[in-house]
């Protein structure tokens, strides 16, 4: 596995097909340094965007912005073939979900994670609810997700099917990232995320879940960060994970 600060950027298109639906949706996943990020943020950030940069005191929030916005803004350039990424505004609504406006598009909309340097984002259209959450392989993290794990999830880890190392901090995006897209963040007992049960499927996993069957999540890793994409259950999506 990587370090964390070595620099890292994809941007990819993924098909979304199911009986009823045929679209697409962007990924990014990225991670630059700071100083980069705050020297190329005209570049990218819309103005209210940078406005709102410029009111955050604490460096450690300067630094979750940009990573994410960035990662968002390479995944909404791509899906709606916008170079000027400072036409694209993100906002928050009522549930702090990011919002976003361009002016020749709407129904778009953009799902964004990050942590430490790293950013992820999926952008996808309104017919198809989306989410990502991403997290660093970490073995304190570790001790604490697996408190919050049912007897029955950790029966269902004691099979092997995840490598045990990175079994907790998968499952943790995997919840995380469904949280995200029923818009209740991590304010709902998490045992109403419970996972029902795991498959792997060539260098991801998909991860189904007990109380909510209508959606997925696509499970892999990248460098040393568990990363996660809610999608709907019937929508085939292909992942191309050699990222």
């Amino acid at each position: 596995m990587g370090n964390i600060m070595e620099e890292y950027m994809t941007v990819q298109k993924i098909d979304l097909k199911s009986s009823a639906f045929d679209g697409k949706a962007c990924l990014c996943l990225s991670t630059l340094p700071f100083q980069q990020l705050e020297e190329m943020k005209a570049t990218f950030l819309h103005p209210n965007e940078l406005s709102f940069l410029n009111n955050l005191s604490a460096e450690r929030r300067k630094i979750s912005f940009l990573s994410g916005r960035y990662a968002a803004k390479k995944a909404l350039s791509a899906y709606l073939d916008e170079d000027d990424m400072r036409k694209i505004a993100i906002h928050h609504g009522i549930f702090e979900q990011p919002i976003v406006t361009h002016p020749k598009r709407s129904n778009v909309h953009v799902s964004i994670s990050h942590c430490n340097d790293w950013g992820s984002a999926v952008a996808f259209p309104e017919e198809c609810p989306m989410a990502i959450d991403i997290e660093r392989v970490d073995d304190h993290n570790e001790k604490i997700i697996n408190t919050q794990c049912s007897s029955e999830e950790l029966e269902i880890l004691s099979a092997g099917t995840l490598p045990e190392r990175v079994s907790l901090p998968l499952l943790w995006t995997a919840k995380e990232a469904l949280s995200k897209v029923l818009r209740c963040g991590l304010r709902m007992p998490f045992t109403i995320l419970e996972i029902q049960n795991i498959k792997k499927d060539n260098d991801s996993f998909v991860l189904n879940f007990k109380n909510f069957p209508q959606y997925k999540a696509i499970s892999f890793i990248i460098k040393d960060m568990a990363c996660s994409i809610i999608a709907p259950v019937h929508v085939d999506i292909k992942l191309h994970t050699n990222i």
